[in-house]
């Protein structure tokens, strides 16, 4: 409710209907800030508790993060006689 552009104008019956209504809405508007911040606290809380992992969860063990460990470099395997095809003896002459 949007009270009118001249307070003056009204009369004092009419002031007090105002009143009554804005006050109204403020305990509303109060009441809906408290289960706001409560619901805030609770947020807050969750934030507040360690991240999952499959130690501490249901969560399977192929979804938890790795770590950047030292880990070596895979080195090549050997290749095996015929893996590749051979040089053309002539390479730039036409089949």
């Amino acid at each position: 409710m949007a009270p009118p552009a001249d307070l003056t104008r009204l009369s004092p019956s009419e002031k007090d209907t105002l009143i009554t209504a804005l006050l109204a809405r403020v305990e509303v508007l109060v009441a809906r800030v408290g289960a706001l911040e409560a619901e805030n606290a609770v947020l807050q809380e969750k934030l507040a508790l360690p991240p999952k992992t499959p130690d501490n969860s249901s969560k399977p063990s192929s979804l938890s993060v790795k770590g950047n460990g030292e880990s070596k470099a895979k080195q090549k395997g050997k290749v095996h006689a015929g893996a590749h095809r051979p040089a053309a003896s002539q390479p730039d002459a036409a089949a």
